[in-house]
């Protein structure tokens, strides 16, 4: 809570943070989990989609539900990751540029 004289608010105390988890405890997941979430927030009136999952190949269901998100005016921005890869050597979709959706395609 905000604007209440204790502790910190941050820089908008009026946010709402929504999450969806897909992973397990592992790491693990299915890319359909990840399109069922960020269709999910979007739903919700999510302004922002923070997707801080790794990757693997192009998915053109969460393409598509990244551009869904897009055209409801939200933002989707992906992690880099933590272990220091070169995504654009090794792409990681949707993270890395080299792993978009090809032109044309």
């Amino acid at each position: 809570m905000g604007n209440n004289g204790l502790g910190l608010p941050g820089v908008n105390f009026a946010a709402r943070v929504l999450a969806c988890k897909f992973l397990d405890a592992a790491g693990s997941g299915f890319t359909s989990n990840a399109v069922t979430c960020v269709n999910w927030c979007v739903a919700q009136g999510a302004q922002v989609v923070s997707a801080s999952f790794g990757g693997g190949g192009y998915s053109s269901a969460l393409y598509g539900a990244i551009q869904n998100a897009g055209a409801a005016g939200a933002l989707f921005v992906a992690a880099a990751g933590n272990a220091g890869a070169n995504t654009d050597a090794t792409p990681h979709y949707p993270r890395s540029r080299a792993g978009r959706r090809p032109a044309g395609g």
